[in-house]
């Protein structure tokens, strides 16, 4: 049909067709200039038609590859996530040495979602740690947009090598802020002395160095604390940074830091003085937090709430 090329740019142009328009460009050979507009025109809301057109084998290698580097950067990412997602891993595979490139590019610089990025992520653990290279450095820029990674991602960290984990606590700017930090150190610590320790060396990230011992008492907790007492901390110190190893719990406050107790009482050896102290610490914390915990539910169960 003489003209089609023509008339295709005038369905790119019209918003009522452009739809049409984008799946004939997609997945038919209509030529460099063509595929280009079409692919710059994609944004967020077209996902849903990429996904099905790259399920369904419809779109070319070499349109695959332009997808990689659409403008649009969530364009990119459900091309990639897309990818990653169709079995066996053939898709990925037929990509040129370009093309894989510019993957794991899109995958590092891209946000996560609750579930499907951890699990693209936790099969390379290489990926993996080069994404959360990428996420320390935008936690210095000015935006907030990246601080907080969704609850499953976090958890999946702590399934890195612990080489990687190790290089990722060099790996972590003294310029980026804490708060979104706690949690994801956390996960790097782990119950690994080593990592404890790479940690608890940078002098600049000493607003985190309490994570070392935030999940405890246990019997590899107490190395940790040992290690930080021997490094000048004060037991009472050591042992208050177990109050915030869980944010929620079941059941009555008091009974929450019971279980504490008996946690300590535990660890109890009756022949190593620092055990002694560390453990004296931790009957002391959360003996009076227990007990003001009790005291308000009994005032609550006489009076009830407010």
């Amino acid at each position: 049909m003489a003209g089609w090329q023509d008339k295709l740019w005038a369905l790119l142009g019209n918003d009522s067709f452009s739809g049409v328009a984008l799946h004939i460009v997609l997945t038919h050979p209509v030529g460099e200039a063509l595929t280009a507009a079409g692919i710059a025109k994609l944004t967020a809301w077209h996902t849903n038609l990429i996904q099905v057109l790259l399920i369904r084998d419809e779109v070319d290698g070499k349109t695959v590859e332009r997808l990689l580097n659409a403008p649009d950067l969530m364009v990119a990412r459900e091309t990639a996530v897309t990818i990653a997602h169709k079995p066996g891993g053939a898709a990925f595979s037929s990509l040129s040495a370009a093309g894989q490139a510019q993957w794991r590019e899109v995958i590092v610089s891209s946000p996560p979602d609750e579930y499907w990025y951890s699990e693209i992520l936790k099969r390379d653990p290489e990926l993996f740690a080069e994404w959360l290279r990428s996420w320390f450095a935008r936690l210095t820029s000015e935006s907030t947009d990246h601080w907080f990674l969704p609850h499953t991602f976090k958890e999946t960290i702590g399934e890195l090598p612990l080489a990687f984990r190790q290089e990722l606590i060099e790996a972590i700017p003294a310029s980026a802020p804490s708060f979104p930090l706690q949690d994801v150190v956390t996960e790097l610590v782990g119950s690994d002395l080593s990592v404890a320790k790479a940690l608890l060396d940078r002098d600049g990230l000493a607003e985190l160095h309490w994570v070392c011992v935030r999940r405890g008492p246990s019997e590899n907790w107490m190395e940790r604390a040992l290690l930080a007492v021997d490094r000048g901390w004060e037991p009472e110190q050591v042992v208050s940074s177990t109050q915030f190893s869980e944010s929620t719990w079941w059941g009555e406050e008091s009974h929450h830091w019971q279980a504490k107790i008996d946690a300590f009482s535990e660890l109890d050896r009756g022949d190593d003085g620092r055990r002694a102290r560390i453990i004296d610490a931790g009957l002391k914390v959360f003996s009076e937090l227990r007990d003001r915990a009790a005291k308000r539910e009994h005032h609550e169960r006489v009076f009830g709430l407010g």
